[in-house]
């Protein structure tokens, strides 16, 4: 006589069917990731950590300067190209146009990080919303991913976010404020 655990059905007692649940699980999932804020560190100039409706983090980026902040973002191997979609506030009554610009490394083992060589400047201005209203940013964003390096194999995306507030692009004469970035793969 076989025991039988009540509640199981007999998949979950074959883990190579469980296994293929989860990879296709896996998959799904893996397609997408949001980068909130708080994973961000200022670089350049001073974006505070702020709540926006006393409910949401975000980082305020001045109005008056080019301030930038950083992170650092684990991709899988086999992303080749994504997008990057920001998603961000109007912090005040103003109106105008916010100007984001995004700059991006691939760093491996091995890589030299002396002088953080990231690539040009791709941006966007954007009409910012009403206040407290959020806005969500589709860009596209290609980025070929190289070679996963030996010997680690370890590939690092790093990802610089500026608003460039002192660009005659950037009319806005308030903070604006930067819940974070979702990462999707194209292909």
């Amino acid at each position: 006589m076989a025991f039988k655990p009540v509640g199981i059905d007999e998949n979950s007692l074959f883990p190579d069917r469980v296994e293929t649940r989860l990879s296709t699980t896996f998959a799904l999932l893996s397609d997408s990731v949001f980068i909130p804020a708080r994973e961000f560190s200022p670089t350049v100039g001073s974006p505070a950590q702020t709540t926006v409706s006393s409910s949401f983090s975000a980082l305020a980026f001045d109005a008056a300067a080019s301030e930038y902040v950083m992170t650092l973002a684990d991709l899988p191997p086999e992303w080749a190209t994504l997008t990057l979609t920001l998603h961000w506030v109007n912090l005040g009554a103003g109106a105008g146009n916010v100007l984001w610009v995004w700059d991006y490394i691939h760093l491996g083992d091995g890589d030299s990080i002396a002088g953080t060589p990231f690539t040009a400047g791709l941006g966007v201005a954007r009409t910012a919303p009403a206040q407290n209203v959020l806005r969500v940013t589709l860009t596209e964003f290609s980025t070929p991913q190289p070679a996963i390096p030996a010997p680690s194999g370890s590939r690092l995306l790093g990802l610089r976010i500026r608003r460039m507030g002192a660009d005659a692009l950037d009319t806005l004469p308030n903070d604006a404020g930067l819940f974070g970035v979702t990462l999707t793969k194209v292909s």
